[in-house]
């Protein structure tokens, strides 16, 4: 909030409200950087990534890449699929598994599922591929707010890909247990849709209009 601020991204002074205690800040298992939320309306916030873009130019603003990784399930659907298993002996061993489960590793999971254990002892050396594959990366998609604003040409500091729509992602993550982009000195902005700053902009609209009121805007208090 100071940072935002200081910036005059908001005009709330943080000490005048005594917001500045955060428990994030408080909590020493947290570590990693922090980044700066920007709510906006979920009409508008295509319009305001663009603002952004045009006003810092599109080689210096990047969305945020994330990573899908292989659970156990999906590691066993493709170890099977790849050595031609039948479809039907690898549904009947893998249905049962619970979401707990996948995050287990399959030496635990098939000593409480017979038909997973049969399959491994018919297909030799299937359950250390199966290991191997499990938490690797297996896609690359879009962080749902994240992104980089940079003093420095993307294009030439980090791994970039376009999308169909001509904006730039990054192959570098950042979030939950990643934190590449913040190790390497850039801050998140999380652009944020909220339905609720939609249904306020509505309501003051039927309260003018049905009500001949005035809505005043709320203030910093």
């Amino acid at each position: 909030s100071l940072v935002s601020y200081l910036l005059d991204i908001t005009d709330v002074n943080p000490l005048d409200h005594k917001l500045m205690l955060f428990s994030r800040f408080l909590d020493v298992g947290r570590l990693d950087s922090v980044d700066i939320d920007n709510d906006t309306d979920p009409r508008i916030r295509e319009q305001v990534l663009e603002y952004i873009i045009e006003k810092f130019g599109r080689e210096y603003v990047t969305q945020i890449g994330n990573y899908g990784t292989n659970k156990l399930k999906s590691s066993i659907n493709d170890v099977f699929r790849a050595l031609n298993a039948e479809y039907k002996d690898v549904l009947d061993a893998t249905k049962n598994i619970s979401q707990d489960e996948e995050n287990e590793d399959v030496e635990t999971v098939r000593k409480n599922h017979p038909k997973l254990d049969k399959l491994l002892k018919e297909y030799k050396d299937s359950a250390s591929v199966i290991e191997k594959l499990r938490n690797q990366i297996r896609s690359i998609g879009q962080h749902a707010a994240g992104v980089i604003v940079s003093k420095l040409n993307i294009l030439e500091n980090l791994q970039i890909y376009r999308t169909s729509t001509g904006r730039f992602v990054t192959a570098n993550t950042e979030g939950g247990d990643f934190h590449e982009l913040s190790e390497m000195g850039y801050v998140k902005y999380d652009f944020l849709s909220l339905s609720c700053l939609q249904l306020i902009e509505e309501t003051s609209k039927l309260i003018k209009e049905n009500y001949d009121g005035i809505v005043e805007q709320i203030s910093e208090d």
